[in-house]
């Protein structure tokens, strides 16, 4: 017999802080299919719950093992990097393990059992005596056949009719058994629709405009080269689906069932764009990050071997790592190292991770990423629908993703070939969880730190952006934990650009940039602009000379 520690999902409200993994046995004919990382149900109290497997283990000394229930997805859900990541958080945020692991999976995913009532088989003895409200339950039990609790909460509504259920429990005049629903999410099936190239025998229709309506359809499913969904052939051609199923009747076309992705891009368009020549700041900043990435373990068996130092506390990266604080002033062209980097991982068949500290600041970073990489890229954050959620989540544990961009939950994105981490204005509290978030879920977690970690675990390269960092990670990189690259100049703009919008704008000069009459400047560079003014004054100052209005004199 095999046995299997599972991180089990219980109610997020009864779970204890520091809930283990528990040892299941592993029935014989679910051996071959289930290993760390599957999501399982097991039997847990008196109810079954969903779980992920995170080891396999040896047979526990005393008590008797429950067995694995069933497997509940074929393919692993979490990966072996993300198990150990998931132990980290655990540890650092004192948080149960099953709670960490959660942060991997798209809302829905897990299930846990929900009791069902039905009426007891019944026999020649007359019902034994009940009330009202009991004579009530039996009579919608007899009726709609068993019912779970939120369904008999519907009907009842404030009546008081827990006591009363129990008691038909009880009295066995009612039965009380354990179910597993499916998922609340789950993959979208539609209809497709596509042309058997026959052609038509007799008249579509008697009618003109119904005939006129299963022509136009025709002609356009014979245009595509593939099953095309139902509902694109209605907005085209103002066909119904009775005049589809006519013409399948015909043998004209053939409409099957299919899977349908909910892409969150899919209503986008992107214009290509080409990388722009890069500042001297830029230059020197991309030859060391360009150095470090041609260098990077690609293989399985380096990564999370990097050069770490293990304290008691929490776990240190050295000046060895593969982390950069990139310090660069506001317009200094930081987004476009994040794009080179990003460029060569991809170049490499890895993957990448886009943060950003807010969603309102994702559709400004998806349009950068997805002009220089277009058909590669795609998003999650919160504000995506559960399904949209899940089929981002199965294509890129599948690897067909290749960039992700976000706000903080994007982290936990399932790519098994990442290779670079970015978090622009890494010193935004928003990639930390604030008090309500944290009551709420489990664990309070720093995306900061986390991506730190995640990054030692899969051998990626981690990039800080920011034009002000928070005071840990220039601390570190004071101590030589992570490496401070610069870009101390605003750029005002490439001077093709710059001469352009002069032309067009029909401006005889550009006051605050005269450089661009040198005409020994090459082709192709970039303009820098002086950051605005900046005067500090001493409001304390300002009391002891009189001055008490809420401005100060400058």
């Amino acid at each position: 017999m095999l046995y299997a520690d599972v991180a089990v999902f219980t109610p997020i409200t009864r779970a204890p802080r520091a809930l283990p993994a528990y040892t299941y046995a592993i029935p014989e004919a679910l051996q071959s299919r289930v290993a760390p990382g599957c999501l399982v149900t097991v039997p847990f109290a008196a109810r079954k719950l969903s779980g992920i497997i995170v080891a396999l283990s040896k047979p526990p000394r005393v008590g008797d093992v429950k067995p694995i229930e069933s497997l509940l997805d074929p393919q692993p859900v979490v990966d072996a990097p993300r198990i150990e990541l998931a132990r980290w958080l655990a540890h650092e945020y004192l948080a149960p393990l099953s709670e960490c692991l959660r942060l991997f999976l798209p809302p829905g995913i897990t299930v846990h059992s929900d009791t069902l009532y039905s009426l007891a088989p019944a026999d020649d003895a007359p019902l034994p005596r009940v009330n009202d409200l009991q004579a009530d339950m039996i009579a919608l039990l007899r009726q709609r056949g068993g019912l779970t609790r939120g369904q008999i909460q519907h009907a009842f509504g404030r009546k008081p009719w827990r006591p009363a259920l129990d008691a038909l429990v009880r009295r066995n005049i009612v039965t009380a058994t354990q179910t597993l629903p499916p998922p609340s999410v789950r993959p979208r099936r539609v209809q497709f629709v596509q042309a058997t190239g026959a052609l038509p025998a007799q008249p579509l229709s008697k009618q003109q405009a119904v005939a006129a309506r299963r022509s136009a359809a025709l002609d356009y499913l014979a245009a595509q080269s593939e099953p095309v969904w139902v509902s694109w052939v209605y907005a085209e051609t103002g066909c119904t689906l009775a005049d589809l199923k006519t013409l399948e009747q015909l043998g004209l076309v053939e409409l099957t069932q299919g899977e349908l992705l909910r892409d969150p891009l899919d209503d986008r368009d992107y214009v290509p764009t080409q990388a722009p020549p890069l500042t001297a700041d830029q230059a020197a900043v991309w030859s060391v990050i360009e150095q470090s990435l041609a260098t990077a373990p690609h293989d399985e068996t380096t990564r999370g071997q990097g050069d770490t130092e293990t304290r008691s506390d929490k776990t240190v990266t050295l000046s060895g790592s593969r982390v950069y604080l990139l310090h660069g002033v506001t317009g200094s062209g930081k987004t476009e190292i994040y794009l080179r980097a990003a460029e060569a991982i991809l170049a490499q068949g890895r993957q990448v991770i886009a943060l950003v500290p807010e969603i309102s600041l994702t559709p400004q970073t998806i349009r950068r990423f997805a002009a220089r990489f277009p058909g590669r890229v795609s998003v999650i954050h919160s504000r995506l629908s559960e399904g949209e959620r899940y089929d981002v989540w199965r294509l890129a544990r599948a690897g067909k993703v290749d960039v992700i961009v976000g706000a903080r939950s994007a982290l936990f994105a399932p790519l098994p070939r990442l290779g670079l981490i970015v978090l622009d204005e890494e010193h935004e509290t928003s990639y930390k969880q604030d008090d309500e978030e944290s009551a709420a879920r489990s664990p309070a977690y720093h995306a900061r730190d986390v991506a730190v970690q995640l990054g030692r675990l899969t051998g990626s390269t981690v990039i800080l952006g920011s034009a002000t960092p928070s005071l840990e990670t220039y601390l570190r990189a004071r101590r030589n934990e992570f490496t401070r690259l610069e870009l101390p100049q605003r750029i005002l703009g490439h001077e093709r650009r710059l001469r352009d919008q002069q032309t067009r704008f029909d401006l005889p000069r550009i006051a605050y940039a005269p450089a661009l009459q040198d005409a020994a400047c090459p082709a192709g560079t970039a303009r820098a602009i002086d950051l605005p003014p900046v005067q500090v004054v001493d409001l304390r100052q300002e009391l002891r000379e009189g001055n008490r209005h809420i401005l100060s004199r400058a």
